[in-house]
């Protein structure tokens, strides 16, 4: 917001400049079509510049919450949070009864793989399937994914 108030400020003071107080005297027909030209070529840059700034400035993603609710299951679990979805970053895993971390192992666009002294999880991404393995045991929970961004 503060950016476009700037780029405003700035487009009503390019105005101020290339519009004068007029003077009394007639300007040759000439004359104000070069003073037409010379403003539009001033102009210019920050026409194009306008857009590509609005751009950046929507593209930009300063905090990202994935959450994936699962379904009623047998293991208890109820959802899994990630924060940051970086390699080595710490992801919550909420159950029934308690709530705790796990190091993320492996993360690409499509699937999460991380694990602890007692299960193995995967996660794809794409589906909201999370796959457990506990032991010899493997188990499939599907869950809902809900992704928040600012």
């Amino acid at each position: 917001m503060l950016v476009l108030m700037m780029i405003r400020m700035r487009i009503k003071q390019m105005i101020q400049k290339a519009n004068p107080v007029k003077s009394p005297v007639p300007r040759r027909h000439s004359v104000f079509r070069l003073d037409l030209k010379h403003r539009a070529s001033r102009s210019f840059p920050l026409i194009v510049l306008l857009p590509i700034l609005m751009f950046a400035l929507i593209s930009c993603e300063r905090f990202r919450h994935e959450k994936y609710t699962c379904q009623p299951n047998s293991l208890g679990l109820v959802e899994l949070i990630i924060n940051d979805d970086r390699a080595g970053t710490e992801m919550s895993v909420v159950e029934v009864d308690r709530e705790y971390t796990m190091t993320i192992g492996s993360i690409t666009k499509t699937e999460l793989i991380t694990a602890n002294d007692q299960m193995i999880l995967l996660l794809s991404r794409e589906t909201g399937k999370v796959k457990v393995t506990i032991g010899s045991v493997a188990m499939t929970v599907s869950c809902e994914k809900s992704v928040f961004t600012m």
